[in-house]
């Protein structure tokens, strides 16, 4: 029904080394295909961090791409840039983002002097800018179903949800956790509710959150507190703090592994290269 593959798990910035090469460097993006009876769709994007220029290399012979980008701070935007899609004959690629955050500014600005040498107008591809919000967004490919929410962040936050034939992937980055540990928003319910795979944001464990509690994420403890109140299937854990070795992010995964099976929700965190299905 659908299959994922993840470009870039990191949060804040991108990582790279020989500490963190198993989990890998890159910051997020998630590449999401619905397979239908008449095979695999365009593909869609959950934002375009520095994970995103590798999407783009291992796929250049795609000229249409949907993208679902959770806000503009610039770990999720700044592999944009560097696409090859964008110097595509032919290519066309819509970003849906929230509203009132002045996406097509932003996401202009960042791809033009004197941050980057090449103006957008004058890169090849169309690039279509879509602001959303509590919303049900326009797809072209048949039987499926994408809705955003606002979440709880530091700046206006999406929360997706894509479904089809009865399967959903809900994708919930940069979740401020709040003061009360049993707490979960509504919107975030929405999305989550019954949901067979869950990809949310972990960047923090227990001690690390109470020493930066308004920066806008969530501790592994909270992401399982969320797939547990939203009776999700299984969990993955997604925006890594990029200051944590593949060794720590063993152990602290590890120790939250027992709590999730504790509540029935299984727990994998997320990898470069993985590559999950949803049947």
């Amino acid at each position: 029904m659908f299959h994922l593959r993840f470009w870039g798990v990191r949060g804040s910035v991108p990582s790279p080394g020989p500490l963190t090469y198993r989990y890998g460097g890159n910051s997020a993006c998630v590449e999401v295909r619905f397979r239908s009876p008449f095979g695999f769709s365009l593909p869609i994007l959950f934002d375009l961090g520095s994970g995103a220029r590798g999407f783009s290399l291992r796929n250049r012979t795609e000229k249409r791409l949907l993208v679902l980008l959770s806000h503009t701070h610039l770990d999720h935007i700044q592999g944009f840039s560097f696409m090859p899609i964008l110097d595509m004959p032919g290519a066309e690629i819509d970003i849906f983002g929230p509203q009132d955050s002045g996406l097509k500014t932003t996401m202009s600005q960042i791809s033009s002097p004197p941050i980057f040498p090449v103006p957008l107008e004058k890169r090849v591809a169309k690039v279509n800018f879509h602001e959303v919000g509590n919303s049900e967004i326009p797809t072209e490919i048949a039987d499926l179903r994408i809705i955003s929410r606002f979440i709880p962040h530091s700046d206006l936050t999406l929360g997706f949800r894509v479904e089809a034939f009865g399967r959903s992937i809900a994708y919930i980055t940069d979740h401020q956790q709040g003061s009360d540990p049993t707490y979960v928003d509504p919107m975030v319910l929405e999305l989550a509710q019954d949901c067979d795979l869950l990809i949310h944001d972990g960047q923090y464990d227990d001690d690390e959150f109470i020493q930066r509690p308004n920066w806008g994420h969530s501790t592994l403890a909270y992401a399982v507190q969320v797939a547990k109140a939203a009776s999700a299937k299984r969990l993955v854990i997604f925006h890594h703090d990029p200051d944590r070795s593949d060794d720590e992010l063993d152990a602290l995964l590890g120790e939250y592994f027992v709590n999730s099976m504790a509540v029935g929700v299984p727990l994998i965190g997320a990898w470069e290269g993985m590559e999950l299905e949803v049947e």
